[in-house]
């Protein structure tokens, strides 16, 4: 009984840290659920939910009970952290990364050929250019809900289920793009603080029901890639988490910071790795 207990509650850590990662701008919440070692069990039940019904259904709860607590809870919090410590906030998730990518090379050791580099790089490319090509549009507003509104945020939620299931996708960073971050995550600190509930309810319904929708469809072409083609698949993922890793990095190095913001940084990115690595270790 106690070990399951344990075991349930380190799931709910995952799902954290997980719903942390799917707020934070150029943070792929399929990259921590990669380096967590939760990603492929993720991708199982998403793509089967018949299979294994009550033990799966088990584990989607407790990560959804961390994820609903991360983003419920920090929303507000990252946000400050973001605006007045970014270069000390990044450097935590950039541990995290670091912390858990070992066990992804040992899936490609002795593997990589010609095709798995250009893989390689055809995966590294992408992420840099929706990072830093596609110009970004201006912050909308979503005081006032229309038909357009809802359309437009159900298909964020689709385009944000891109994020869980392809490691290296930020759905925030595609927010931006587009200029839906800050109104979503407003919404959800307004609805964590009970204000403007019902308006806040029905933008964050939306939204999610887009995911769902796109979770389980994405996942679904996701498994059979992974079935087949595992080892370019997993090329491709190190490949998305590398590009990802140096906008991070870059955002780290042009962003405001000092001192006191570097040393709090260094005990982050430590604190970061460490945690990953313990998270990652247990299955």
């Amino acid at each position: 009984m106690c070990s399951i207990i344990i075991n349930n509650i380190i799931i709910i850590l995952k799902g954290f840290v997980f719903g942390l990662a799917n707020i934070i701008p150029g943070v792929s919440g399929g990259t921590i659920a990669v380096v967590l070692g939760i990603y492929e069990r993720m991708i199982d039940i998403l793509s089967n939910l018949k299979v294994k019904f009550k033990e799966n259904i088990k584990f989607i709860i407790f990560l959804f009970i961390g994820m609903i607590i991360s983003i419920g809870l920090c929303s507000n919090i990252i946000s400050y952290c973001l605006n007045k410590f970014p270069f000390a906030t990044v450097l935590f998730f950039l541990g995290l990364i670091m912390g858990g990518i070992k066990p992804i090379f040992k899936k490609i050791k002795g593997k990589i050929n010609f095709k798995g580099i250009m893989i390689f790089l055809v995966a590294f490319i992408s992420i840099l250019a929706i990072m830093y090509v596609i110009p970004k549009s201006d912050s909308k507003s979503l005081e006032v809900l229309n038909l357009s509104h809802i359309i437009i945020l159900f298909i964020m939620g689709l385009m944000g289920a891109m994020s869980i299931t392809l490691p290296g996708i930020s759905s925030s960073v595609i927010l931006m793009l587009i200029g839906y971050y800050e109104p979503v995550i407003n919404a959800v600190g307004q609805l964590a603080k009970l204000e403007n509930t019902m308006h806040n309810l029905l933008i964050l319904l939306i939204f999610v029901g887009g995911t769902i929708i796109g979770v389980l469809t994405i996942s679904k072409l996701v498994k059979k890639i992974l079935i087949k083609y595992e080892v370019y698949a997993y090329i491709g993922i190190i490949g998305f988490i590398f590009a990802s890793s140096i906008s991070l990095f870059i955002t780290v190095l042009t962003g405001p910071h000092g001192t006191y913001q570097l040393i709090i940084g260094i005990i982050l990115l430590i604190i970061g790795f460490y945690l990953s690595k313990i998270l990652s270790a247990k299955e």
